[in-house]
């Protein structure tokens, strides 16, 4: 009977060890999964912050350039007016002359 009782719990012993060793083995699985995702996350939120920083940039040089062709349409308006002017001016000189 000593013996008997001695193999279960032998049995008992070692089978628990070899659950407690596979949920160990499942654990040390899903911690490498968490770095893994963990890592993901991370590159994830840098690329983010990059893409972000970029869009800032970008409506920021499409501000500037709003304002920039804005001007130059103000310039392009003000040079045609002064060619109307000369023009008129070089009219009135010449039909002067000509009299």
């Amino acid at each position: 009977m000593c013996g008997v009782t001695f193999l279960l719990t032998f049995y008992i012993v070692i089978r628990c060890y070899w659950r407690t060793t596979v949920v160990v083995c499942q654990l040390h699985e899903v911690e490498a999964e968490l770095e893994n995702e963990a890592r993901k996350v991370r590159d994830v939120t840098t690329e983010n912050r990059k893409l972000q920083r970029q869009l800032v940039d970008q409506k920021n040089q499409s501000d500037a350039d709003r304002r920039q062709v804005s001007e130059l349409a103000e310039q392009c308006q003000s040079l045609q007016l002064r060619v109307k002017t000369l023009k008129r001016q070089l009219e009135e000189a010449v039909c002067i002359s000509t009299r």
